[in-house]
Formats: C-alpha cells, sequence, structure tokens
C-alpha cells in the first residue's frame, strides 16, 4: 500500500530531476537534425558544446509525466493493493529502455546494452513477478497464509 501511493510521487519527482539534468547538461543525447533538437552553450555544462543533441532529458520528463497521469489515474480507481506500484515497476524500465538508444553519454555497456538498460531489464522483470504476486492474491492463490475476499 506504501508503494502504491508513493510510486506516482517517485516518477513525479523524476520527471522534475531530469528538467534539472537538462538545465545542467548531463544525460545528453546523441548528436541529432531534428528541429527540436538541443544545443548546450555553457562551458560549465556536461554535455558538448555546440552540436544539436537528441534531448534525451526531455524525453525523460515527458515520459515520466505520462506515467504520472497513469499511476495517479490508477490509484484513483483503487485497484488491489500492491497494483500501482507494479505498474511504475512495469512501465518505467520500457520508457527507459528505449530512451537510453537515443543517450549520448558515457554511462558503460555490454552486449551492445547500456548498463541502464540491463538495469531496466531487471526491473521490469521484477515488475512481472510483482504484478503475479499480486493478481495471485487477489484471486485467492498464494495469499501468504492470510484470507482475502474479493470486493
Amino acid at each position: 500500500v506504501i508503494a502504491d501511493l508513493a510510486a506516482p510521487a517517485l516518477v513525479l519527482a523524476q520527471a522534475v530531476g531530469r528538467l534539472g539534468c537538462l538545465s545542467a547538461g548531463c544525460c545528453y543525447g546523441r548528436a541529432c537534425a531534428l528541429p527540436f533538437a538541443v544545443t548546450f552553450h555553457h562551458p560549465g555544462g556536461m554535455a558538448p558544446l555546440e552540436r544539436p543533441l537528441h534531448p534525451t532529458q526531455a524525453y525523460h520528463a515527458a515520459a515520466n509525466g505520462l506515467l504520472f497521469v497513469v499511476l495517479w489515474q490508477s490509484a484513483r480507481r483503487r485497484p488491489v493493493p500492491g497494483l500501482v506500484a507494479g505498474l511504475y515497476l512495469l512501465l518505467y524500465p520500457v520508457g527507459r529502455f528505449i530512451i537510453e538508444f537515443f543517450r549520448g553519454d558515457p554511462r558503460g555497456s555490454w552486449l551492445g546494452l547500456s548498463t541502464s538498460q540491463w538495469v531496466s531489464l531487471a526491473v521490469f522483470a521484477a515488475g512481472v513477478a510483482w504484478v503475479l504476486h499480486v493478481l495471485r492474491r487477489r484471486c485467492g492463490g498464494d495469499d501468504g497464509g492470510t484470507s482475502i475476499t474479493a470486493d
């Protein structure tokens, strides 16, 4: 229940944090010729200067903002306890995995995927296990020794 309450706030905080990344020039994207590319000019930033780049920080902020709406709306429907947190564990890593393909900053890689993509796969797998556990408890399967009745 606590994780369900925290998930929408957490993803909203992550969205705001990514705007901070955009301001600092960290977590920058690869070179890009799109009309909405960002070009950093301040020498104190972390991004390459005077090169149009994918605004991956904005991509993350937008994806997290959209996920906030999904989680908030899900929470308002009062689903089975644990499901909102499970949605976070399933959906956040999908966005992160995709956006990582546009990143240009060094983060490490293995077998063609960034470290963040490997972590995203692990979090997604944990999310699948979590949601299956929550739904099984809801259906009266593995309830950990307690009785759960359907509304």
